[in-house]
């Protein structure tokens, strides 16, 4: 199915196997132009990215916990992200 998302957010479980499926899975349904960002406080982006076909448009977030308290996002570039 595609979507018209201009980001799109993974957020499984911290196996770096498991998010690749699943960044591949969001590159295949978001247009060529949207954001894809992992959820992740440990595994390395480079690698998360270069599994896209388009790793210039991958980037890391890392939210803080508690959320509701912790409004803090941590934005994290991978060495291709544009």
């Amino acid at each position: 199915m595609r979507t018209g998302a201009a980001v799109a957010i993974e957020a499984v479980f911290e196996d770096p196997e498991l998010k690749r499926r699943v960044l591949g899975q969001i590159e295949r349904s978001v247009p060529a132009d949207a954001l894809i960002a992992t959820n992740t406080s440990g595994i390395p982006v480079t690698p998360l990215g270069a599994a896209l076909g388009d790793p210039t448009r991958f980037v890391g977030l890392h939210f803080f916990n508690p959320p509701v308290l912790m409004r803090v996002v941590e934005a994290v570039r991978g060495e291709a992200t544009a």
